[in-house]
């Protein structure tokens, strides 16, 4: 049993609960390649070059490679690249065989599933949950998902933490009481970093400055947290792609693993941007009139396979600045920082309107442009915040993206919101039980409101 102590605070809540749910990172497997790429084959097994001791069994049977690789020098320079992969590299997933995400009746294993259960009410995961084909088992390899260089590794304070061959862990760096627990973060060529949490342990030889190559084994997966190395919670990885290397949110507000808003404003991404990269054309911005019914979902990539974001409900309108094939990609309002998602056009799904009136934030600054229940400043919308059990600023808009306005009052313009959770216009701080308002209002002080789109085109 786990007892928590003072300086643990709410964590402990979390972990707590984990503990009385042991399976709800269960090791169910997902075995259908066509439910999402967490689920296809992925490329390489690396042998293991540094020895099993310690270890669990090594896969040895081939796998089939999956075409999910960038390699930069390989493309033609004509070939627009998704530019979320500055300097190109091949990521894969840093377990061995057919993925699966560690419990696939749980809600909150994937990027940015939204978890409605205390503890962790209301808030967004920030990477994936992930278990090997093998199944969620302690012991399994964990590999560098591309070539770059360690900057931290993390070890659990508990006595029986040791590196993965059994020696002494104690030249690790302590998690800092982190609900990721065993971690490594490495940097990589375009500026991101991976982390790996919850491992069983740190393979040898792996420790802070260290090259490392794609597939090379770091450790070993666990369930490791805070101070343990094994926590009542299935093994699994717990993989994030970030703009920090830090064990918490790269924006430095102090979260981990869970964010209040969606993770792409505190400097989380989606994993499978960089697994499995597309190519993108920016477009004059246009508005897109939302045709779907009851609504259009919002993910963060090109395709149903990328993770789901939010939804635009019917009638709703919103702006887009790139296209990939037939999808959208629209700005979004966020809390942290801007964001934006992507969505799928044609018919009976999102089409172009090209005498809707947009609106593009100006002058806002690094704070963001607060959005208000109603016109006037004394109205207020309140967003909750499990991690910190309170209420901050509703939901912001930034410099630079644009949204389509239907009604101004006094100098306020009032504009559409996709699905949010934590977004209550009730001015109550208590945790919401539905979604928050579709609607909201901004200040024209920071936004300029811009004329009809004449036409559709390519910048």
């Amino acid at each position: 049993m786990v007892k928590c102590l003072r300086s643990v605070g709410n964590a402990c809540l979390l972990l707590l609960f984990l503990a009385s749910l042991p399976c709800l990172f269960g090791c169910g497997g997902r075995s259908s390649a066509s439910q999402d790429k967490t689920l296809k084959p992925v490329a390489d097994n690396p042998a293991d070059a540094k020895g099993s001791k310690g270890t669990a069994k090594q896969f040895t049977a081939t796998r089939t490679l999956l075409d999910g690789t960038w390699l930069s020098s390989h493309l033609g320079a004509a070939t627009k690249r998704n530019p979320a992969v500055e300097k190109g590299a091949s990521f894969r997933w840093p377990v061995d065989g057919s993925i699966s995400e560690s419990n696939p009746s749980a809600t909150g294993n994937d990027y940015s599933t939204y978890e409605p259960n205390d503890p962790i009410f209301g808030e967004y995961h920030t990477g994936i949950d992930i278990c090997p084909a093998a199944g969620c088992l302690a012991g399994q390899p964990a590999y560098a998902s591309a070539d770059g260089v360690v900057q931290s590794v993390f070890a659990v304070s508990d006595p029986a933490q040791t590196l993965c061959d059994g020696s002494p862990a104690s030249s690790l760096s302590d998690n800092g009481n982190s609900n990721l627990g065993n971690a490594v973060i490495i940097a990589h060529a375009n500026g991101k970093f991976t982390v790996y949490g919850h491992l069983d342990c740190a393979w040898p030889g792996i420790s802070a400055g260290v090259q490392v190559s794609r597939g090379e084994r770091i450790g070993n997966v666990g369930h490791s947290c805070f101070h343990y190395r094994q926590c009542q919670f299935m093994p699994h990885v717990h993989f994030e792609v970030k703009d920090r290397g830090v064990l918490g949110d790269p924006t430095g507000k102090g979260y981990s693993g869970y964010t209040p808003d969606l993770p792409d404003g505190y400097g989380y991404h989606d994993p499978r941007i960089y697994l499995f990269p597309f190519s993108a054309k920016s477009i004059s911005p246009i508005a897109l009139k939302i045709v779907a019914s009851p609504n259009l979902p919002v993910r963060t990539g090109p395709d149903t396979s990328y993770a789901f974001l939010t939804s635009v409900a019917s009638g709703q309108e919103s702006v887009a600045f790139a296209t990939s094939e037939s999808w959208y990609q629209i700005y979004l309002p966020n809390v942290s920082g801007p964001t934006s998602g992507w969505v799928q056009g044609g018919s009976g799904r999102a089409s172009p309107d090209l005498g809707a009136t947009q609106i593009e934030v100006t002058g806002a600054g690094g704070s963001g442009l607060l959005i208000h229940p109603s016109p006037g400043a004394d109205a207020k919308s309140v967003h909750w915040d499990q991690t910190f059990l309170n209420c901050g600023a509703a939901v912001k808009i930034w410099d630079g993206q644009r949204f389509v306005t239907f009604a101004s009052q006094n100098g306020w313009y009032q504009l559409f919101l996709p699905v949010n959770y934590s977004l209550s216009s009730s001015g109550d701080c208590e945790e919401p039980t539905e979604p928050g308002p579709s609607v909201g209002w901004s200040s024209g002080a920071s936004l300029n409101v811009l004329p009809h789109t004449a036409r559709l085109g390519g910048r």
